[in-house]
């Protein structure tokens, strides 16, 4: 597959999302959320992990709805923060939002590496929903093309959808720990450096 092809399977540019706005099978999601990291006197990095559904109220990208990283997507009786939720509450959230397996995905946020939205496309992914992209530059590069904002909150026709977990997509701390002994095996940190 070309770099092109492959670049469009998973991003979207500002302007063809806006030539798309109103389609009918279109679910925009707005994952603007952040991670307020504190460091200690050894350096060392604590956080915490919030949404940001005032920044969506005070204006999205028009039928956009808004998904809270921290609570929506993750599984709240997991000791660790964050983590993915169970399959059953992704269904139902996936169907409040209207999507079907038919629908084209595109979710975006504001941060500088996206990492509230990709971890959607991620788990949209996860679940076997493959036709999902993050929106190249989110928010910031909309705002900056003056491209179409909106105050108002959809109104979502609940869906039924279809998920089917891919294993090969997840990994847990068994996986990574016999990775690790494994030196034919990269594993990569993407943390910030004080939280590695």
């Amino acid at each position: 597959m070309n770099y092109s092809v492959l670049r469009k399977s998973h991003l979207i540019e500002p302007e063809e999302l806006n030539s798309k706005l109103g389609s009918s099978h279109l679910v925009i999601i707005d994952m603007r959320g952040l991670v307020k990291a504190t460091t200690d006197a050894e350096g060392f990095q604590s956080a915490e992990y919030l949404g940001a559904r005032g920044d969506y109220e005070l204006g999205h990208i028009p039928g956009a709805q808004y998904v809270d990283w921290t609570r929506d997507i993750a599984d709240l009786e997991d000791p660790i923060p964050v983590q993915v939720a169970p399959e059953a509450k992704l269904k139902m959230l996936f169907e409040r939002l209207g999507i079907r397996n038919d629908s084209s995905v595109v979710v975006y946020d504001d941060h500088p590496s996206m990492q509230f939205s990709t971890r959607l496309w991620w788990v949209c992914r996860y679940m076997g929903l493959t036709n999902v992209r993050v929106l190249d530059g989110g928010w910031k590069l909309w705002n900056k093309l003056n491209l179409p904002i909106s105050i108002d909150i959809p109104v979502i026709v609940p869906s039924q959808v279809t998920l089917t977990i891919d294993s090969a997509r997840f990994c847990d701390w068994q996986d990574m720990l016999r990775w690790s002994e494994n030196s034919g095996i990269c594993l990569l940190d993407a943390r910030d450096k004080g939280q590695f």
